[in-house]
């Protein structure tokens, strides 16, 4: 179905939530945006933001003709706002309670900030503000739980243990927990999107040595991974424990 201003209120993609906050920092900082600046921020092609552009203004988010510069709607401000909202109190939690670093904080919030919904961000902020103002918690409180974060970060890592492999090690059948995703900080996130977190148990559905794309289970849902994802992926494979019954007599 084609887009129209009546879809306007549907959320917005990831990446159209990306072009709107970069078009909301460029036009905050010299009035109007460009192609080819918003181009060069994203890393894109220019044909990509204006296929971005153009979506974006049937939405009725942006001021966009081509060869003309592009501004922001008053709906296309307000949105953009709550979108850096989302952001600066995701990132300030990661920082302010987690002790993550500005640079970590805000990568990790820019990723995080599109998967969470209002009310759950709402509920981050209302979490930093509780524990800071709280006498019961507070600045100490704080300290120490950045002191045990280090602490626990500072234990050997697990990679090596003998129990533990990726995906494309194991067979079909195999049942296992994730320990741990490689590039968890640098990937582009797809994998934690689909749910893929440490502590998540699967069964794996096709045969990783036919060097296709793996396919595993996860609860109720099936998700495939190319080979490349499967190779960050690293899990502990339980153990099948076989259940006999006892003769009755």
């Amino acid at each position: 179905m084609p887009e129209t201003a009546s879809t306007s209120k549907a959320r917005l993609t990831e990446s159209m939530e990306d072009y709107l906050e970069e078009i909301y920092d460029q036009t905050n900082a010299r009035q109007v945006a460009r192609v080819r600046d918003i181009a060069s921020a994203l890393k894109v092609s220019m044909s990509s933001v204006t296929g971005a552009l153009k979506k974006l203004a049937r939405r009725q988010l942006v001021n966009y003709d081509r060869y003309q510069y592009i501004t922001l709607t008053d709906e296309g401000k307000a949105l953009a706002s709550r979108i850096k909202g989302r952001h600066r109190i995701l990132a300030r939690f990661l920082q302010g309670a987690l002790g993550l670093d500005a640079e970590r904080a805000a990568a990790n919030a820019c990723r995080m900030e599109h998967a969470l919904d209002q009310d759950v961000i709402d509920r981050f902020l209302a979490a930093l503000e509780f524990v800071q103002a709280d006498p019961s918690f507070g600045p100490e409180w704080l300290r120490r739980f950045r002191a045990f974060c280090e602490k626990k970060a500072s234990r050997p890592s697990p990679a090596h243990a003998p129990s533990e492999v990726d995906l494309t090690e194991m067979s079909r059948g195999d049942s296992a927990v994730i320990t741990r995703i490689e590039h968890a900080q640098t990937g582009d996130s797809r994998i934690a999107r689909l749910g893929l977190l440490p502590g998540t148990s699967f069964t794996v559905q096709s045969d990783p040595s036919d060097q296709g794309a793996i396919t595993i289970q996860s609860g109720d849902s099936s998700i495939t991974l190319s080979r490349d994802e499967g190779v960050d992926v690293h899990a502990r494979r339980l153990k099948s424990v076989s259940k006999k019954c006892k003769p009755r007599h």
